[in-house]
């Protein structure tokens, strides 16, 4: 009885370095998708909390990132009585703690597919206003 007839059957020999370059591609592209996703959420999210008054009244609007923006991991402008204020979405403390090293001086915000809306409110108006009051300390000096 030959190695055949038992059941062994030799494999095929795998490009490994081509497949694993190719799965490469597409969680890249499962991460474009997400931070996407992400980032419409949260225009909508932010468009629901200016209309219903839950953020301050110094928060006056906001607005998609433009591509030389989102080249520099900016994600969004958040417009304040001071002015603009970029602001970085993330889905993962470890995605917030990159974009700290990468842009110290852009505040980020975690939130996932399912965060509540109340939840992110909070966040960002915590992230931005911690932006502002630097902001109007550095503009006092």
């Amino acid at each position: 009885m030959g190695r055949k007839e038992r059941g062994f059957v030799r494999k095929p020999k795998i490009d490994t370095h081509r497949e694993y370059a190719m799965l490469e591609g597409y969680y890249r592209r499962l991460d474009s998708l997400k931070g996407e996703l992400l980032e419409r959420k949260f225009e909508e999210i932010f468009t629901l909390g200016l209309e219903g008054n839950a953020f301050p009244a110094w928060i006056l609007g906001y607005r998609r990132g433009q591509s030389a923006e989102e080249a520099r991991g900016i994600n969004g402008v958040i417009q304040t009585d001071i002015g603009k204020i970029p602001i970085q979405i993330k889905s993962s403390q470890r995605g917030g703690m990159r974009a700290r090293r990468r842009n110290p001086g852009v505040p980020w915000v975690i939130m996932g597919i399912n965060s509540d809306t109340l939840e992110i409110i909070g966040k960002v108006t915590f992230v931005i206003a911690k932006k502002r009051k630097e902001l109007l300390e550095n503009s006092r000096a």
